[in-house]
């Protein structure tokens, strides 16, 4: 029994559409992959840790005026008041005395 099929070399329009078919999908991928590699790279450059931890300079504790903000037991309202104290607590516990919740308090 004789085959009609015959196997020969590709001519070159036939390497030609083989290479878009193929080629075109598989290089935009390598294309997309290797970008996406380079991105994640300057990204992860970027965050920089200290070796020594920082420690936010703590505002000084002492006779003073001091800024307490609150809410006001009596009326609800918020208020805010300035007062000489010899510390922050000092200052948080002359407001609560006044009647005022305490929320806040900052040195002057």
């Amino acid at each position: 029994m004789t085959s009609l099929v015959a196997f020969g070399a590709p001519s070159p329009l036939e390497i030609l559409i083989l290479l878009l078919v193929f080629g075109l999908p598989l290089g935009l991928v390598f294309i997309i992959v290797l970008l996406a590699k380079r991105r994640s790279r300057s990204d992860a450059a970027f965050p920089v840790v200290p070796v020594v931890p920082v420690v936010p300079l703590a505002e000084p504790e002492g006779p003073g005026r001091y800024r307490v903000a609150g809410v006001d037991k009596n009326t609800r309202a918020d208020r805010e008041e300035v007062i000489q104290a010899d510390s922050r607590a000092n200052a948080q516990v002359k407001a609560e005395l006044d009647g005022i919740i305490v929320t806040a308090v900052n040195r002057i």
